[in-house]
């Protein structure tokens, strides 16, 4: 039997993100219609990605959505 890893957990060293404000994560500017984005990536890829969020005190949506606006 494989043991699966607690891939929620956070990584040594890491503590909470003071001044993170997730109000905003789900708004819509204007009111337009959003759409969902679903990914498929390796867990190693998701884990930077998530860690980049924290460090930064966003969430992926908008990490991601600024990465887009930026192309």
């Amino acid at each position: 039997m494989v043991e699966k890893k607690n891939l929620m957990r956070k990584p040594e060293g890491i503590g909470p993100v003071k001044g993170a404000n997730f109000e905003g994560a789900f708004r819509v500017k204007n009111d337009s219609v959003k759409k969902r984005l679903t990914l498929k990536i390796d867990e190693d890829l998701h884990r930077k990605v998530k860690m980049v969020a924290v460090e930064r005190g966003v969430t992926i949506t908008e990490l991601v959505s600024g990465f887009i606006r930026k192309l």
